[in-house]
C-alpha cells in the first residue's frame, strides 16, 4: 500500500506539470496548427518541398538508442535531410527517460518529435492534453499521401489505433501490416533452449524416453534434474564426462525475469480471451497459474537460480556466453542473439537449441510471434514549429521508398529487385555491396544502412530483405526460429490493447495495476509451494483493488469493437472454429518434431561471415 501511494503521488505530480506545462491547454481537442500552406492531395506531400525550405527540429528517444545517429552527415540519413529539408538533433532519455521528457517539458523544451516505447505513461498525459498532434490531421492538411498509404496500405493497423476515437497519434516502429506479412512467416522471439549436447547425451543415456515423454513438464523435469546433478559441481575439480566438461555452479533453467514467466505461459497456452468471446487479462486464468506453479516447482527443487529475476540483461548474457546454464526461457531479441551466442557456436562447439513442453492438458503452445502493432511510437509535439515539414518527413519515412533507403539503401547502388520469386518487395544485394559487407568496409559502416529504425515497418522490411547478405547470427536465428513458426501466433489483439486505450483512467489503471505485478511475481516463484495459492490469491486481489476489473472492462469493450470490425466471434487462436494442433493430438502424441532432431537449418542461406 505504501508504494501504490508513492505511485499515485507520483502520477500526481507529473499531472501537475503537465497541467501548468500544456501548448493547448484544453484537454478537448483543442489544437492550434500553424498556417503553412495546404499540400495538394496528387503525388508525394514531399515532392512540394521548396528546395530553399529548411526546418532544424530535437528528437526525443525513449533511451540511448537513437543517440549515435548522426542525421546530418550518415550516408541514407543525409539523403532524407537533403530531400526532405528537415536537419534532426536527437535527444536521448537516459537511465530515466519518464523523468527525463517530463522535465524537459516542464521548462519548456519540450521536442519536436518523440518516440517512446510502449506508449509511456508521459506519452499518454500529452496526448491527454492535446500536446501531441494528430498524424491524420496533420496529412490532410501537409501530407495527404500519408494518409492514403495509411488507410489503404496499413489499414489493419489504421483502425485498430482509432478503435477508442478518430485520431492516429502516432507511426509506429515494429508495425506487422496484413497485406506484407501475408508474403512471410512471423516467427517468435520468445521461448525456450536447451543445451544441445547435455540433451544428446541425455537422450543416449535413456533410449528408452522419447520426445513426447519430454515435451511434458514431468519429463523435461525429470531431464533438467538429471543434467544438474550430472554436470553441475560447487567445489572439487571439474570432470568431463562422455566429452562433455562440467561446469561449476551450472545453472539448470534462467528465467529471463517477465519475458520468461510470460514465455512459460505461452507454451502453456494461456488465452488472452475467454471461451464466451470476452477479453480476459490472461494472469487470471488457470493455464497461466499452471505455469507460475510449474516454475515455482523447479525453483523449489534448485533448478531456477534465484538470481533470474535479479540479473541484468548483461549478466544473463555473461551466464549464457558463459554456458552456465542447461536451459533458458524468455525472450531472445536480434541484440541479444549476437550478446549471449545462443544459436552461434563462437569460440566453442556448443549450441543451444530450441525444445517444446506443453501443460497437463497437452494444450498446443500458443506462442506469440513477432507481428505487432507497434513496440516504438513516434509522435509530433504540438511545440513543433513546422509540422508541415515533420509530417513530410514522416510520410517520406514511412512510404516504401523512404524505408528502402533507411533499410537497405539506394537502389542501383545498393540493391535491386530480385525478379527470381512470387514476392514482389523482396530485393537482392548488388555483388559490390555484398564484398563491403563481408569485408565490414568502411564504406558499409559510414553509409549507415538501419542505423535509423524507428519508424521501420517490420513486416515491409522482412518481406523485402535480401538473402544474399546474411551473417551468422541472422542466419541461424531465422533457422532456429522456422523450427517454431508452426506454433506462433498474432498476440497484437490482445497484447497492445493498453495502446488503443489512451483516456487517463485507463492511464492510471494500468499504472497502478502493473506496479503490483511488477513487484510481486517474482515471489511467486521463489515462494515455498505451499505458500503459492495463497500469495497468488493475494496478488491478484491486490491487482483487483488496484484497478484491474475496471481496466479489464475498458480493454474489453476496445476488443469487442475490434471483433466487431473484423466480422469474427473469437480472435485467440485455439479459440477459432478452424484451429489445428500441430504439436500434439488430444491424447498428447507428438505430431511435430520438437524442434532438436533433424535437420538444424530449414533455409539453405550460407552466411557470409
Amino acid at each position: 500500500m505504501r508504494f501504490l501511494k508513492f505511485l499515485c503521488v507520483s502520477l500526481i505530480s507529473v499531472l501537475l506539470v503537465f497541467s501548468s506545462s500544456c501548448a493547448s491547454g484544453s484537454g478537448g481537442n483543442g489544437y492550434i496548427y500553424p498556417d503553412f500552406p495546404e499540400t495538394p492531395s496528387e503525388g508525394n506531400s514531399w515532392e512540394y518541398i521548396d528546395e530553399n525550405d529548411s526546418a532544424a527540429i530535437t528528437w526525443y528517444v525513449y533511451d540511448n538508442a537513437g543517440a549515435v545517429i548522426d542525421w546530418n552527415n550518415l550516408g541514407v540519413t543525409k539523403l532524407v535531410k537533403d530531400l526532405t529539408g528537415v536537419s534532426v538533433k536527437f535527444i536521448s532519455g537516459g537511465d530515466d527517460p519518464e523523468q527525463f521528457l517530463s522535465a524537459l517539458i516542464s521548462t519548456g523544451e519540450t521536442p519536436d518529435v518523440i518516440s517512446v516505447k510502449n506508449v509511456s505513461s508521459v506519452a499518454k498525459l500529452m496526448i491527454a492534453d492535446d500536446m501531441i498532434y494528430p498524424i491524420n490531421e496533420l496529412a490532410d492538411r501537409w501530407a495527404p499521401s500519408l494518409n492514403r498509404r495509411l488507410k489503404n496500405n496499413q489499414s489493419d493497423l489504421y483502425d485498430f489505433y482509432t478503435l477508442d476515437g478518430n485520431n492516429l497519434y502516432w507511426l509506429p516502429y515494429g508495425s506487422w501490416c496484413q497485406s506484407e506479412g501475408e508474403m512471410i512467416s512471423a516467427a517468435t522471439n520468445y521461448y525456450m533452449v536447451i543445451r544441445e549436447d547435455m540433451y544428446e547425451w541425455y537422450r543416449q543415456e535413456h533410449p528408452e524416453i522419447s520426445e513426447k515423454d519430454i515435451a511434458t513438464k514431468e519429463g523435461f523435469k525429470a531431464m533438467l534434474s538429471e543434467l544438474h546433478d550430472t554436470f553441475s559441481y560447487t567445489s572439487g575439480t571439474a570432470q568431463t564426462i562422455d566429452g562433455i566438461q562440467q561446469e561449476k555452479n551450472l545453472r539448470g533453467l534462467t528465467v529471463a525475469g517477465e519475458d520468461g514467466v510470460q514465455t512459460m505461459a505461452e507454451y502453456f497456452s494461456a488465452p488472452y480471451e475467454t471461451m464466451e468471446g470476452k477479453y480476459i487479462d490472461r494472469r487470471l486464468t488457470n493455464e497461466y497459474f499452471e505455469a507460475v506453479e510449474y516454475l515455482n516447482e523447479l525453483y523449489n527443487e534448485g533448478l531456477i537460480p534465484e538470481q533470474s529475476f535479479t540479473d541484468t540483461d548483461t549478466e544473463t548474457a555473461t551466464i549464457m556466453s558463459n554456458r552456465q546454464s542447461i536451459a533458458f526461457i524468455g525472450g531472445v531479441t536480434n541484440g541479444s542473439f549476437k550478446t549471449y551466442r545462443i544459436f552461434s557456436g563462437y569460440n566453442v562447439n556448443i549450441d543451444y537449441v530450441p525444445i517444446i513442453l506443453t501443460n497437463d492438458n497437452n494444450d498446443d503452445p500458443i506462442l506469440r510471434s513477432q507481428e505487432t502493432y507497434g513496440s516504438w511510437y513516434n509522435m509530433i509535439s504540438t511545440s513543433c514549429s513546422r509540422p508541415d515539414l515533420v509530417i513530410k518527413l514522416f510520410d517520406y519515412l514511412w512510404s516504401d521508398e523512404g524505408q528502402r533507403l533507411i533499410s537497405f539503401g539506394e537502389e542501383g547502388k545498393v540493391w535491386e529487385f530480385d525478379e527470381t520469386g512470387d514476392n514482389p518487395l523482396r530485393l537482392k544485394y548488388t555483388d559490390e555491396w555484398v564484398q563491403n559487407r563481408k569485408d565490414w568496409g568502411k564504406t558499409w559502416t559510414d553509409y549507415g544502412i538501419r542505423f535509423f529504425w524507428l519508424m521501420e515497418r517490420t513486416s515491409f522490411y522482412e518481406a523485402s530483405m535480401p538473402s544474399n547478405i546474411w551473417g551468422i547470427n541472422e542466419t541461424r536465428k531465422r533457422d532456429y526460429n522456422g523450427k517454431l513458426d508452426a506454433l506462433a501466433y498474432s498476440y497484437r489483439d490482445f497484447t497492445e490493447l493498453g495502446s488503443a486505450a489512451l483516456d487517463r483512467d485507463s492511464l492510471m489503471l494500468s499504472n497502478a495495476v502493473e506496479s503490483v505485478w511488477d513487484n510481486n511475481y517474482a515471489s511467486l516463484i521463489t515462494c515455498t509451494a505451499t505458500d503459492l495459492k495463497n500469495r497468488y490469491d493475494g496478488v491478484v486481489g491486490m491487482m483487483n483493488t488496484a484497478g484491474l476489473t475496471q481496466l479489464s472492462e475498458k480493454y474489453d469493450s476496445i476488443f469487442q469493437k475490434l471483433k466487431s470490425k473484423k466480422g469474427v466471434e473469437y480472435l485467440w487462436p485455439s479459440h477459432k472454429p478452424d484451429f489445428q494442433r500441430v504439436f500434439k493430438d488430444d491424447s498428447g502424441n507428438l505430431l511435430m518434431s520438437d524442434g532438436i532432431h533433424g535437420d538444424i537449418f530449414v533455409n539453405p542461406i550460407t552466411p557470409i561471415d
